[in-house]
């Protein structure tokens, strides 16, 4: 996303969203920018995204190594705030670490972020190996992912665009979602919606012959279900 992609309405400072533009440039993929870079995938010319990006560093969000610069630790203050403010961590992360626990999987709450979902919360299980590399505050495709159809299948109102081809019916009959694949051969991921309204989904990921079908999939759909009713009274205050 870059700074000019949607018009903004009047009253709204285009000084602030470019700066939002300029933190976004930087992602998984390309955590070390040149001021180039930074201009090219924020949609800035360069005068600007200098200015933009040595405000940033003057403030302690971005670091400079000669030509290069890249986020800093402090950026996770603003995601702290977010997260504390809506007591995570004596709310949900309890419920996801006992998920976690009894499903000897990771288990992820994630939340809507236009055509993606994003990951707010994450439980492993003691000595639990993870295989997807997801942290909090990945983004992931709404329509391809089993969390993200877990909360399309249930919006008001979902983005046409990040619809799967095959629709979403199933899942809504089925209240949960399965998909298969997506990040890795022969990995899953299974998924529920939290709370009403498609506002967040907690989902699991294991090897495919676990989640396919059978017992060992029924019980990890209770664990879901049994954590996602828990997490719904805190979802609908988000």
């Amino acid at each position: 996303m870059t700074a000019t992609d949607n018009a903004a309405p009047p009253g709204l400072s285009q000084t602030f969203a470019k700066g939002i533009a300029v933190l976004r440039a930087f992602d998984e993929a390309q955590s070390h920018l040149t001021l180039a870079e930074v201009a090219r995938r924020a949609g800035l010319d360069r005068a600007a995204a200098r200015r933009l990006v040595l405000t940033l560093a003057h403030l302690g969000y971005v670091r400079q190594q000669g030509r290069v610069f890249s986020l800093t630790p402090r950026v996770l203050v603003l995601a702290g705030s977010f997260l504390r403010g809506h007591r995570f961590g004596i709310a949900v992360q309890p419920v996801l670490a006992a998920a976690a626990a009894r499903v000897g999987e990771q288990v992820s709450l994630a939340m809507p972020d236009g055509e993606h979902a994003v990951y707010v919360a994450q439980a492993a299980p003691a000595g639990g190996m993870v295989s997807l590399g997801l942290t909090l505050g990945s983004r992931v495709p709404l329509g391809q992912t089993a969390i993200g159809q877990a909360l399309l299948a249930f919006m008001d109102r979902p983005p046409a665009g990040a619809m799967p081809r095959n629709g979403l019916a199933g899942v809504r009959r089925a209240g949960f979602a399965f998909a298969d694949g997506v990040f890795e051969p022969g990995m899953a991921g299974l998924a529920v919606p939290v709370g009403a309204g498609g506002k967040a989904a907690l989902g699991m990921s294991a090897p495919s012959v676990r989640l396919a079908q059978g017992p060992a999939r029924t019980a990890c759909l209770a664990t879901l279900r049994d954590a996602a009713r828990a997490l719904a009274p805190v979802v609908e205050d988000l």
